[in-house]
Parts: structure tokens; sequence; C-alpha cells
């Protein structure tokens, strides 16, 4: 779901982690997301939570889901909230240019 919220087809997500790889992903992110996908993949499934013996591993794997979500989309539309409230409208429009946006 988080890669389909950042613009991709979220049909195989180790490709789509390469693309955000390639795109800037920080590489703690990239780390936490390949972690939820090979080590997630033994013990979460679609609607079922598989609890093993080990509920430390559960609890550390929600964690990282939190931190996924939270630096991926939480923070950028907070920051861009922010941006477009407190920065006018001229001056963003400056900015763009500066940087080759329309």
């Amino acid at each position: 779901m988080v890669c389909v919220e950042k613009g991709l087809p979220g049909k195989d997500l180790n490709s789509e982690i390469g693309m955000l790889v390639k795109n800037g992903l920080p590489v703690q992110i990239q780390q936490s997301l390949d972690l939820v996908r090979v080590v997630g993949n033994n013990f979460v499934h679609p609607g079922q939570i598989v609890i093993e013996d080990n509920t430390d591993r559960i609890e550390k794997f929600f964690e990282l889901v939190n931190l996924i979500v939270d630096t991926l989309i939480v923070q950028p539309e907070k920051v861009n909230a922010m941006y477009k409230t407190l920065v006018p409208p001229d001056k963003q429009q400056k900015i763009a240019t500066r940087d080759g946006k329309p």
C-alpha cells in the first residue's frame, strides 16, 4: 500500500523498492522495507497474523511499518501542508521557477 501511495503499481514489492531506491530512498527506509518484505512474509499474511513464539519480532515488525509510513507518507504531507500554508504563493512560484518546475 505504501508503494501505491508513492505512485507505483503495487504489484511486485521487490522491484518497487528498487524503483524507490533509484529515486533517492534513504538507506534506512530501504532496509526497513526489505525487512518487512523478507521477514514479514514469514509471519504476516493478508487478513491474519501468525504468531509463532516470538511476539517481540512482531512488535519490531510493526515499529518498522510505522517508521516507513511516517517517513514516506506522514512527514512529506506535513511539510507540504506547512509549505503551502506558510510560503506565500508568489514565493512558491519563484521557488518552482528556480527549480525548473512549471
